[in-house]
C-alpha cells in the first residue's frame, strides 16, 4: 500500500482481490484482522546477578535495545532501586532513601532521556547500600515511538541482591586452651 500510513494502536481489517496478468479478477480473500502495535524496547540489568551477595556496588549497569529495524538504541531508560528490608526507594532528586509517598509515587530514576543508547549505567555519590539488606533493581525502557517496556517481561528480569560487607569471624574450639596429653 504505497502512500498509506498505518497508525499505531489501531485495529485493521484487510482483504485482497487478486488479478492475473490478463486482468481477470479472482475472488475476494477472507478478511484478516490485526492490531498494529510498535515493538517494545528491552532492557536488562547485567552487572549483578539475582540471589548473590555483594560486598559493595559502585555502579548498576545494563543494556537496552529498541526496534532493530528502526533505531536499535533506546532513547530513555529508567531504573528503580528498592531497599527491601524497609521498603524504601532510592530518590535521584533528593539523593536519599525515601518512602514512595515522599517521592510522590514515582520511584523511577531516569538514567538517560533523549540520548539514544544501548548501554547504560547509574551511580550516585550518596547512594550507600546497607550491609545485611537486600535490594531490588528494576529497569524499563521507552522506545522512540513512546512505547514503554513492561518491567519483569523477559529478557528484563527483576534482580534482587544482598549486600554483605561484614567480615566473618572465627575461633578455634578444638583443641582447647587446656594442656592435654593424648
Amino acid at each position: 500500500f504505497s502512500g498509506f500510513f498505518w497508525e499505531s494502536y489501531k485495529n485493521y481489517e484487510v482483504r485482497a482481490l487478486p488479478y492475473d496478468k490478463a486482468g481477470n479478477a479472482g475472488d475476494w480473500s477472507a478478511v484478516a484482522s490485526f492490531r498494529l502495535e510498535p515493538p517494545t524496547p528491552k532492557t536488562v540489568v547485567n552487572n549483578v546477578s539475582g540471589g548473590i551477595s555483594y560486598q559493595s556496588l559502585s555502579v548498576i549497569a545494563g543494556t537496552s535495545t529498541d526496534d532493530p529495524g528502526d533505531n536499535p538504541d533506546t532513547p530513555r531508560v529508567d531504573l528503580m532501586i528498592k531497599r527491601n528490608t524497609d521498603g524504601y526507594f532510592w530518590s535521584q532528586s533528593s539523593g536519599a532513601w525515601v518512602t514512595p509517598a515522599e517521592v510522590g509515587g514515582s520511584t523511577w530514576v531516569i538514567i538517560n532521556e533523549g540520548i539514544a543508547t544501548n548501554n547504560w549505567n547509574y551511580s550516585h555519590a550518596s547512594l550507600i547500600y546497607v550491609t545485611g539488606s537486600s535490594y531490588t533493581f528494576t529497569s524499563k525502557g521507552q522506545s522512540d515511538q513512546g512505547v514503554w517496556e513492561t518491567p519483569g517481561t523477559a529478557p528484563n528480569v527483576i534482580v534482587t541482591v544482598w549486600i554483605d560487607s561484614t567480615p566473618p569471624t572465627g575461633e578455634i574450639t578444638l583443641p582447647s586452651n587446656a594442656f592435654t596429653n593424648y
